[in-house]
């Protein structure tokens, strides 16, 4: 693959550690495997899981990790290798790829995305449509929706760049506070949205780019999704009914999103996930030593929002190369998502639920976004 800013020009010592990464964790994967074959591991069941991840359309709705380099301190979550070999078929690409940059923010996110654009890969696609995803499936090539997410203003103060990134192919964006762009002030939990979050709003409606509320207040994304005319997403988080987290959506949240159309993509970070592993929170700052769920707890977010608001509404957001890296044990790379179905078949979730949750929600609600 080829990248100027990405991937080009990473050290001989990152190549390296990328052999040493992937042949450890191939060993490892082979070994887990095994004692979850024998030990826990339906196989029937297992087979069934493998054999329907290669036939659908799985999409990974919000993942960093792709086009990251090497990092010393955590391994490659995400690349063109797994995703063949487990039958993944999209990824919304989340950049920058260094969110840290604080400035000139606008300058850095578009010279990103340029570097993106020169990449000369056969075997990935960007696409800039919702029926482009099994389309490229049917080419063999994994799909790349390119999505921003930014702490610091990506827009600058300035609504009309929102059209400069449609141009570039973004159809999604997660807003938040920073530099900039005041999206809300606060005093205490009183909330007050601003009219540079109404105008944004509105342009990211004409521009069909489908705004993601993740990073808002609860209180905040309920007026985000009372404001737009399309509907909203969330990208990356899970349910508070199930874990008390003030990042997971409140019922009443859950139920405005899905109410106007809009889909929630559970994530992978176990504090969100596990209420054992939120009520360990600050007791270690090693990312190596911090608990970890299981993919039970994790279907257990799926149930809850199927008996609340339906099957219809639901997708899968793992944060790979963000918090998606302190996944539920077995979800350490997006390999694992074949036992996510696996879980699901267990549970009685038919093939055409599966199929909903793994992707076609997803499609369908970028279908909704593009109607406006």
């Amino acid at each position: 693959m080829k990248n100027s800013n990405h991937q080009g020009y990473i050290k001989p010592i990152y190549s390296f550690m990328t052999i040493v990464f992937v042949l450890v964790f191939t060993i490892l994967g082979f070994a887990q495997k095994k004692q979850q074959t024998t030990t826990e591991i339906d196989q029937q069941i297992w087979d069934q899981a493998v054999d329907m991840a290669n036939q659908i359309l799985i999409i990974d709705c919000h993942s960093h990790d792709l086009f990251k380099p090497v990092s010393i301190r955590f391994p490659k979550q995400v690349d063109t290798i797994m995703t063949k070999n487990t039958g993944i078929n999209g990824i919304v690409q989340s950049y920058p790829i260094d969110t840290r940059k604080k400035d000139h923010p606008k300058d850095h996110v578009i010279n990103e995305l340029v570097q993106f654009k020169k990449i000369s890969n056969r075997n990935i696609r960007q696409i800039e449509k919702a029926d482009e995803f099994p389309t490229a499936a049917k080419s063999n090539k994994l799909a790349i929706l390119l999505s921003l997410e930014y702490s610091y203003g990506l827009f600058e103060g300035k609504v009309e760049n929102v059209k400069e990134y449609y141009d570039m192919g973004v159809r999604s964006i997660c807003i938040r506070n920073g530099g900039k762009d005041t999206i809300y002030q606060n005093d205490g939990d009183t909330y007050k949205i601003s009219r540079f979050a109404n105008e944004l709003i509105k342009k990211m409606n004409s521009c069909r780019v489908a705004c993601d509320i993740t990073h808002l207040p609860d209180n905040v994304r309920q007026m985000m999704i009372e404001i737009s005319n399309a509907p909203v997403y969330v990208s990356h988080a899970n349910i508070r009914g199930v874990v008390n987290s003030s990042f997971n959506l409140s019922d009443t949240t859950l139920y405005k999103l899905t109410s106007n159309g809009g889909v929630v993509c559970l994530t992978f970070f176990s504090e969100y996930v596990s209420e054992k592993c939120l009520a360990q929170k600050g007791k270690t700052t090693n990312p190596l030593e911090f608990p970890r769920a299981s993919v039970e707890e994790f279907i257990d977010h799926i149930d809850y929002v199927k008996d609340k608001v339906g099957i219809d509404f639901i997708c899968i957001g793992s944060d790979y190369g963000g918090s998606g890296r302190i996944p539920p044990k077995g979800l350490e790379t997006i390999e694992g998502f074949p036992l996510i179905i696996y879980h699901m078949i267990k549970r009685d979730y038919s093939k055409e639920e599966i199929k909903k949750v793994m992707g076609l929600n997803f499609i369908e609600f970028l279908k909704r976004v593009e109607k406006y």
